[in-house]
């Protein structure tokens, strides 16, 4: 009897101690499943830190890229005459081009906006105190940046119009040239290389070149870069990828602090190694509200906002107008 009741101890035992080991294994495999959760756990946060401190850094990047030459108003003007500033006013004409550029009673007026616009910036360019344009640029006869010129021609004394020597049949164009002969302007077909001065601010013709055959309008237009002490700025009329692209190629180390986005920020004129080159800090794009084209198209307002730099638009914030020193940078916007 003893024996049998050792012998059902020993199994008892046994038995006992198989469960142990099982429910130890058990154990053991539900630690290594928890650690490894744990691990993936960790590394998911990790990653999502990573990201939030990356997208941090830009927003700060964003925010301070450019204080090395930003300013208020009313520090540049303090201790200046607002005359004794350089002035670019990008004036919203809705969906087309204007601005003017004023510096120590000089001016310069780049397009027009189209035909009904004429007598609008008219009275914009009277209510700066503007009698007499020194230069009259018409970046290319496209109706949205001629169309009101004649109205500027033929109402303000322009001692030079710059147009690039190509025509158009259209009324837009006809208007201009009769107001050009009715007031015996001095027409000039810049081309590349071209340089002239506004005072102390110098201006290079980048575009067109005297070779160039195309039909289009567009690849005529007038490229101007303007230079002002530490400051460029460039203004595009509505030139396209391959234009950009030889300019690139003619002009390697350009670099430029102030972009008027070329063709109303069109995709057509969107060259992302032209612009990746310049290093800008500053966009300025004129188009209208809700306008037919969709402009800006947002290929481009991605590559502006990726690549921080500020951006500024006439549909949006209405007139624009940019003060400078020749070294800081101040905005101010109608909206």
């Amino acid at each position: 009897m003893m024996k049998n009741k050792s012998k059902n101890i020993r199994k008892l035992e046994k038995k006992v101690n198989k469960l142990n080991k099982k429910e130890n294994a058990s154990t053991k495999r539900n630690k290594k499943g928890i650690l490894a959760l744990a691990g993936i756990i960790l590394l998911c946060i990790g990653g999502i830190l990573f990201l939030l401190r990356e997208r941090l850094f830009d927003l700060y990047n964003k925010q301070h890229s450019n204080d090395d030459i930003s300013a208020d108003v009313s520090e540049l003007q303090n201790g200046d005459k607002p005359d004794d500033l350089l002035q670019i006013h990008y004036i919203d004409v809705g969906q087309g081009d204007s601005t003017l550029i004023t510096y120590k009673g000089h001016s310069m007026l780049i397009d027009a906006g189209d035909n009904s616009k004429g007598t609008a910036i008219q009275y914009y360019l009277k209510g700066q105190g503007i009698q007499t344009l020194d230069y009259a640029v018409v970046t290319h006869p496209d109706a949205d940046h001629i169309g009101g010129m004649d109205v500027i021609i033929y109402k303000f004394d322009c001692e030079n119009v710059f147009m690039p020597d190509i025509s158009k049949d259209t009324q837009s164009y006809e208007d201009v040239m009769m107001s050009v002969e009715e007031k015996k302007c001095n027409v000039h077909h810049p081309y590349q290389g071209e340089e002239f001065y506004m005072d102390d601010i110098k201006f290079t013709v980048l575009w067109p070149t005297k070779e160039l055959t195309s039909e289009d309008a567009n690849d005529h237009s007038i490229v101007l870069l303007m230079e002002y002490k530490n400051l460029s700025f460039l203004f595009a009329g509505d030139a396209g990828i391959n234009i950009m692209s030889d300019i690139k190629t003619d002009y390697p180390e350009l670099k430029v602090d102030v972009y008027k986005v070329a063709h109303h920020g069109s995709v057509g004129s969107f060259n992302e190694d032209f612009l990746d080159s310049l290093n800008i800090k500053y966009g300025v794009i004129s188009c209208g509200v809700d306008n037919d084209y969709s402009h800006p198209h947002k290929e481009i307002l991605r590559y502006l906002e990726d690549a921080n730099i500020q951006v500024y638009r006439t549909d949006v914030n209405g007139d624009i107008i940019l003060y400078t020193d020749g070294d800081k940078i101040a905005w101010s916007t109608e909206k």
